[in-house]
């Protein structure tokens, strides 16, 4: 049998699990940045990145990744991602950084 005490310390181990959740979900929201899919539509790459890139957006069960938050090391765990590819995205991520903020600041 469960005691009054025993209850309620188990609820207020789930109120904390609910209000750290809370704070993680407003930080992510907060979070701004360039779509990965924005990226795939909109950059020409090579067809072992782009299916790269794609397995990143499924390992994250579509959750909102930003090419800006991808290091190597996330990269690099992806199945044929080795050195080459890693350059390439870092090249072509940082050309496109670029040129959005040129238009960005263009149209200010």
């Amino acid at each position: 049998m469960i005691t009054k005490d025993e209850y309620q310390a188990a609820f207020d181990v789930v109120e904390s699990y609910h209000k750290q959740l809370q704070e993680a979900i407003s930080v992510a929201e907060k979070r701004t940045g360039v779509p990965v899919r924005e990226f795939i539509l909109n950059v020409d790459m090579s067809a072992r990145l782009r299916t790269a890139l794609e397995s990143l957006l499924e390992w994250s069960n579509g959750q909102g990744i930003c090419i800006e938050y991808i290091d190597e090391y996330i990269f690099r765990r992806l199945r044929n991602c080795g050195p080459l590819s890693w350059n390439e995205f870092s090249e072509k991520r940082e050309k496109y950084l670029l040129e959005r903020q040129s238009l960005s600041t263009a149209q200010s």
